[in-house]
């Protein structure tokens, strides 16, 4: 294939490519919601014996908030006695109906005997649980 041919066909793929690549790096990404507002544990029969499973749930500014997770984060605290995770979706593309909706994640995970405290954030308002015997989150 002649130089020119070959420079005109890579110029073509590159073009033709362009708008993929493009909506690649603006393809929305996960964000911490603002506010958490409850969370519940509960123990899991089946798996191991510290298997549990975390439903969160929190408020989002406008409706059509995507893909809610919660992402483990590491927190500071001696002994690693404390279990985090972020509570995090994908916002909706801009001119999202401007009302205040909820989001709902659920993980099934193992938590370390000596976790007793597990916290899901938000970036203004997290809730915090404790689970020396009974589970009870605040």
């Amino acid at each position: 294939m002649p130089l020119t041919l070959r420079f005109a066909a890579t110029a073509l793929l590159v073009l033709a490519l362009a708008p993929i690549c493009a909506h690649a790096e603006t393809a929305a990404r996960p964000q911490r919601i603002a506010e958490v507002v409850s969370v519940k544990i509960e123990r899991l029969k089946e798996g191991e014996k510290n298997t549990h499973r975390i439903v969160a749930l929190g408020k989002v500014p406008t409706a059509g908030w995507t893909r809610a997770t919660l992402r483990p984060i590491r927190e500071r605290h001696p002994n690693n006695a404390v279990a985090g995770f972020e509570l995090v979706a994908v916002p909706p593309k801009k001119g999202a109906a401007q009302t205040v909706s909820e989001v709902t994640a659920t993980l099934d995970t193992t938590i370390g005997a000596v976790q007793h405290t597990l916290i899901v954030r938000g970036s203004k308002k997290s809730v915090e649980c404790t689970m020396a015997g009974e589970i009870s989150c605040e």
